[in-house]
């Protein structure tokens, strides 16, 4: 993870196995709220909001996929927006 560096990929800072064999990573934090808690309190989103959200997601997915990474759970409760971007998070 740590070779993708891109808007919305939050990427990892470290990763590591503890000896009882949890596999971990950390991620920088940051501010903001999911996808899923705006449309909660503010209902559908304007067209151009929702494309612009749409479009750095699948700039994001794209780029990850070119590196061999595949998120496997893009849903609005792991997509994070901060400061006018967007950053996938979480994921199982």
């Amino acid at each position: 993870m740590a070779r993708i560096c891109h808007t919305i990929s939050s990427s990892s800072r470290t990763g590591s196995i503890r000896s009882d064999g949890f596999l971990y990573y950390v991620m920088p934090h940051i501010e903001g709220e999911s996808l899923r808690d705006k449309l909660a309190h503010e209902g559908e989103l304007p067209i151009a909001e929702a494309v612009r959200i749409l479009r750095d997601v699948v700039d994001a997915l794209s780029h990850a996929h070119r590196h061999g990474v595949v998120h496997r759970d893009i849903k609005p409760d792991n997509i994070l927006l901060s400061d006018g971007q967007a950053f996938a998070i979480g994921g199982r």
